[in-house]
């Protein structure tokens, strides 16, 4: 994984930190990656939620904003599978 990113756990919501919004911007493989692997646990309710260090700027990166990120990168068996992952009615499969 990028070494500018710190994935930390805080009250049942998973928290990547990094320098500037714009690093976690530019690792999207890297996080689509770690939220497949969480999805795989069995964890998909939490998503992710990235954090600016520095001014109050946020941005949530959820399943289906993977899923999307999927397809943009031609991966649409991996963008089918967050998908269904997602969906409130799916259980997620381990």
């Amino acid at each position: 994984m990028n070494q500018e990113l710190v994935f930390e756990t805080h009250q049942l919501q998973t928290v990547i930190r990094a320098d500037s919004l714009h690093t976690c911007l530019g690792v999207v493989t890297d996080l689509r990656l770690w939220v497949v692997m969480h999805t795989a646990a069995g964890e998909a309710r939490l998503g992710v939620d990235v954090f600016h260090k520095g001014p109050p700027e946020s941005a949530c990166w959820s399943l289906a904003f993977a899923a999307e990120v999927a397809v943009l990168e031609a991966a649409p068996e991996l963008a089918a599978a967050l998908d269904q992952a997602a969906s409130p009615t799916s259980p997620v499969q381990a």
